[in-house]
This record gives C-alpha cells, sequence and structure tokens, in this order.
C-alpha cells in the first residue's frame, strides 16, 4: 500500500478516535514522521498472530506510543477502549452478549 493511501487510512481510522492517540489520548500529530506522527498500531500484535491488514486489527497511536509498547497483549481497559471503537465503526454487534 502505498504512502499516501497509508496516511488517508490513518486519518478516516483516527477520526473513531476524536484523532487522539489510542495508547495515551493525548492528540496524534501530523503526518511528518515525528515522534507525535501518527502511526497505524496493531491492536492484537503480529507477533502474537493478529492480523495484518484488517481493518479489525488496527487503531491509530503516536509512533513513539507504537513503539514503547512493543508486541505486548493489550492491557483490560485497552480493549474496553477497542470496543467502542469498533461499535462506532460498526464492526460490534450491539445485540451480542460477547461484550
Amino acid at each position: 500500500m502505498s504512502r499516501s493511501k497509508l496516511a488517508r487510512r490513518r486519518q478516516r481510522l483516527a477520526k473513531f478516535q476524536d484523532d487522539c492517540c489510542f495508547l495515551c489520548g493525548n492528540p496524534l500529530g501530523i503526518e511528518d514522521g515525528g515522534a507525535d506522527a501518527p502511526s497505524t498500531h496493531h491492536f492484537i500484535p503480529l507477533s502474537k498472530g493478529g492480523p495484518c491488514n484488517a481493518l479489525t486489527n488496527q487503531v491509530v497511536a503516536h509512533r513513539h506510543c507504537n513503539q514503547m509498547i512493543g508486541d505486548r497483549m493489550p492491557t483490560r481497559e485497552e480493549w474496553r477502549r477497542y470496543l467502542r471503537i469498533m461499535w462506532a465503526r460498526g464492526f460490534v454487534d450491539t445485540e451480542s452478549d460477547a461484550v
């Protein structure tokens, strides 16, 4: 996928997060490659079997936040945030007892 296409995807995904980093909650920077620049964060790390290009496994985080957490699995609070975001994107069935 081209850089411009990835940047547009990140911008669309970030809107569901109120343009804030999924990990720290602070506003995302601009697409300039700096530490506050948005990057795609795989919610379930690829090294732990998370799907690479699935939109359901992607959220947006600051580049430095994404690098700091490495490949650890999500915390309970991150799961709650993730489910709210997936619901806003239309990926979560609100009639399900699974949540």
